[in-house]
């Protein structure tokens, strides 16, 4: 997610601010320790301007 960000330009505090959701949690997502729900993950799509599929597919490159 992390590299989606960087891509749009915005600071964590930025996507927190937009998606609702604190910067640390943020933070915890980027770092793998936490994980969206799903009303989370449309947030974070749409301030990304993504689709919710490309984070998972993001997070699933993480994975493997």
């Amino acid at each position: 997610m992390k590299k989606l960000r960087l891509e749009k330009g915005l600071s964590q505090q930025a996507l927190a601010d937009y998606s609702e959701v604190d910067r640390a949690y943020i933070s915890k997502l980027e770092r793998g320790i936490s994980v969206p729900s799903l009303i989370t993950l449309f947030k974070l799509a749409e301030v990304l301007k993504i689709k919710p599929f490309e984070i998972i597919q993001q997070l699933e490159k993480k994975v493997k």
